[in-house]
């Protein structure tokens, strides 16, 4: 049997806490750019976080309008009783409820979102078993928009979390967190969150209906196989990691994988129980953990299929592990 296994290195936060606090102020402001049609005032807030020079923004809820505002006009005159506005801040962000920021992620379209599963300060950040009466549990993603208004993907697994870290007050926000063995192996700030996942016949079907890596039943396709892992490359009858509801890699075959973000190698071999699927434009390893139907997930960046010796007939399951290279 061969031990998957991880490689990470300890990385720091990456980006300062953005929120928005609703305020009135007396003053005029510049205009950025009005905005049309805009659905909704969390859609208008992550269009404002997008663009760098966007302070403030408006929104009118009859006409759908998002106005985007800059800093102070020039000479402006100040009105009483003031311009209702959500200012944009940097520092000092008060606790705020995650899910209700979150807005519509297209790649998402098909998908249900399902913000009540979503658990703030526990590993795993949303169900990775059987819930609800379900002969299995659902493969879970974490759906997140960034401080900086781009929508992205983590990972749902026994080392992931989200909390609310204030351990700097002035710069206090919502974190996603990867803790192996009690450390923090990366912690990086998220606007909003929450968790995602496709019902029975949809992330699935796919490999009936279309080739094998093209997915037509989620919302945004993985165009190729995933780039090869260079220590396996030249193996002989090396193969791509593809879309795999039937292990991660054919019979006798071992697999080894790159995590997103921790840059974990992931290794399995035989890799029974596992899959690879296609959500939101990444490849991600399913891994079943331990008894009672649970399923954790992993965004994958590369990976190579390559041969071994015959497993032992006696293996029905492979085994997660991690080698820790310190950084």
């Amino acid at each position: 049997m061969l031990l998957p296994l991880w490689v990470f290195a300890i990385a720091a936060r990456l980006a300062e806490a953005i929120c928005y606090v609703e305020t009135t102020e007396k003053f005029p402001r510049t205009i950025v750019t009005p905005l049309q049609n805009v659905a909704s005032l969390e859609a208008c807030k992550v269009q404002g976080l997008q663009i760098s020079n966007s302070e403030a923004v408006v929104y009118n809820y009859a006409t759908k309008v998002c106005m985007l505002l800059g800093k102070a006009a020039p000479g402006g005159v100040g009105c009483d009783p003031g311009y209702a506005r959500h200012v944009k801040v940097k520092s000092g962000c008060a606790l705020y409820d995650l899910t209700t920021r979150y807005d519509f992620d297209p790649c998402f379209a098909k998908a249900k979102i399902d913000p009540v599963n979503l658990a703030r300060g526990s590993s795993p950040i949303c169900p990775n078993k059987p819930i609800d009466g379900e002969a299995s549990a659902r493969l879970y993603v974490v759906a997140v928009i960034t401080p900086g208004g781009a929508y992205t993907m983590y990972d749902n697994n026994s080392a992931s979390q989200i909390l609310w870290d204030d351990t700097n007050p002035t710069n206090a926000s919502w974190v996603y967190r990867y803790v192996y063995n009690g450390r923090a192996l990366y912690s990086e700030p998220i606007y909003a969150a929450t968790c995602v996942y496709y019902p029975a016949g949809g992330a699935f079907l796919y490999l009936i209906l279309t080739p094998i890596w093209k997915n037509f039943t989620n919302d945004c396709e993985c165009d190729t196989p995933l780039p090869r892992e260079s220590s396996k490359n030249m193996e002989q009858g090396a193969m791509d990691v593809v879309p795999s509801t039937n292990g991660a890699c054919p019979t006798n075959y071992a697999g080894k994988m790159i995590q997103s973000r921790s840059n974990a190698i992931l290794q399995c071999g035989p890799c029974i129980g596992t899959t690879v699927v296609c959500i939101n434009s990444q490849l991600i390893l399913t891994w079943p953990e331990g008894a009672g139907g649970h399923i954790d997930s992993f965004l994958l960046t590369n990976g190579t299929c390559y041969s071994v010796e015959k497993a032992s007939e006696h293996e029905k399951t492979a085994v997660l592990s991690f080698d820790e290279i310190c950084a």
